[in-house]
């Protein structure tokens, strides 16, 4: 296994003068990867020292450096994980709150149309109220009429049964007005 991490080791390109010892052992596998990944290989000079051009690569600090992305990927997944699931139950959430509240406005709407139609109903009860009373307040003005007209007529009736019998009886004259 040395032996071929030393060949890729040779065999890689260089593409700057001091590079470390993993973006040695990956530069094959790097210039094809997503520029995802670049970003979690750190640079020479970040964290384990660039090396001054040997051949002879540190490989504790290069497993170190392996298991460092590693772990910083494992972290990133889980992140991504937990984000996800975050984001799931948003989701459903908010799908449940607008199903609800869709339920609540079918229920307004619904005791809206309920409460247009009771209005109308009123208004027809209203309307049919006045009408009645109406008919009721000309019933009593025909019947007012009526009276009048009987009173008017028992006056006549009263002022000729008088002038009848006027001489047949003796009439107060207090009543005779």
């Amino acid at each position: 296994m040395a032996q071929a991490a030393q060949i890729r080791t040779v065999s890689a390109p260089e593409t700057g003068p001091r590079m470390s010892a993993l973006q040695r052992l990956l530069a094959p596998v790097l210039v094809e990867a997503e520029p995802a990944i670049v970003s979690l290989v750190l640079e020479a000079g970040e964290g384990i020292p660039a090396e001054d051009g040997s051949a002879e690569t540190d490989w504790p600090a290069a497993i170190q450096m392996i298991r460092d992305v590693a772990s910083r990927v494992r972290q990133a997944r889980a992140e991504a994980d937990e984000v996800g699931r975050r984001a799931e139950a948003l989701a459903e959430r908010s799908a449940r709150q607008a199903a609800e509240a869709e339920t609540r406005l079918r229920l307004a709407e619904a005791e809206t149309q309920g409460a247009l139609l009771r209005a109308e109903q009123a208004e027809a009860a209203a309307r049919a109220a006045e009408a009645r009373a109406a008919q009721a307040e000309e019933a009593m003005r025909a019947a007012q009429a009526d009276r009048q007209e009987a009173q008017v007529w028992l006056k006549r009736l009263y002022a000729s049964v008088l002038t009848e019998f006027e001489g047949l009886t003796e009439v107060p004259a207090a009543r005779a007005a």
